[in-house]
């Protein structure tokens, strides 16, 4: 059933938390509160890949796969990792999104971050001091693993993609099997609604880092788990709210300081 929605609110992809969206295989899903939406794919061939302006919500159609909120064994219980997650506010230090979706063999974990939880400040950089803290953030980022599927489901990292680091963002990172679609949508990256939303927020104060971590897996119907490692890495990251669309379902999670599992067993 198509979900109505008001043609006077806003795009479903435009508005702040907790309205976000992912693009995986060319379809562009929203996570709107308990729901995964798929958009309309026929304007995925715009030469970028952030979509949201010209979405409208006319075009928001329910994602075949999930439908409504899954409720799992556990039922609204969910302990440690109980989905608090929609008391998050737009933009808190030490609070991170994580948005995980799967469509075929590809996996997509999108992280969305403080900037001052991965450099240390959110204004533009301007000193040495500030370029350095960058390069080691984006070192960070794209080093060791901070998501790690279980082994069984046989995933393999691709490509990874940051964005809100300014000239330094890396949008070629790419492992073994990056394909030239992939690249040609790289190269579009830095859009007109990208760099407006990213001077917007430094001119408030508050910017954010989105990092998008692309797998090829084997094995998806075997994705259990994945470990993240992001508390490690970033010591001032202390809740990890994560929504996760799998053909398994879909699950909301948290994991806080010292919680380093995402399982939805």
């Amino acid at each position: 059933m198509v979900p109505r929605q008001n043609h006077e609110s806003p795009s479903p992809c435009h508005g702040q938390w907790p309205v976000r969206c992912v693009r995986i295989n060319d379809r562009l899903l929203s996570f709107q509160m308990d729901r995964l939406f798929l958009l309309d794919t026929t304007m995925t061939q715009t030469p970028s890949h952030r979509l949201s302006a010209l979405i409208a919500p006319a075009a928001l159609m329910a994602f075949g796969m999930i439908g409504s909120a899954h409720a799992d064994s556990h039922g609204h219980q969910h302990d440690a990792q109980s989905g608090d997650s929609h008391a998050q506010a737009a933009h808190v230090h030490g609070v991170v999104q994580v948005d995980i979706a799967a469509d075929g063999a590809e996996l997509l974990v999108q992280l969305t971050s403080p900037q001052a939880d991965i450099t240390g400040f959110e204004h533009e950089a301007s000193t040495e001091q500030d370029k350095q803290a960058i390069a080691t953030a984006l070192t960070t980022l794209r080093g060791k693993p901070l998501f790690t599927p279980n082994a069984a489901a046989g995933c393999k990292l691709e490509k990874t993609e940051i964005e809100g680091l300014g000239e330094d963002d890396d949008h070629d990172h790419e492992h073994a099997h990056a394909d030239a679609h992939g690249k040609a949508e790289e190269g579009h990256a830095h859009d007109h609604d990208h760099e407006h939303a990213k001077e917007e927020g430094h001119e408030h104060g508050h910017a954010d880092v989105e990092v998008s971590y692309h797998f090829h897996c084997d094995t998806l119907s075997a994705l259990q788990s994945i470990e993240v490692t992001l508390t490690q890495a970033f010591p001032t990251i202390h809740t990890i709210n994560a929504q996760l669309a799998l053909p398994q379902g879909q699950f909301s999670r948290t994991l806080k300081t010292g919680q380093t599992r995402l399982e939805w067993k």
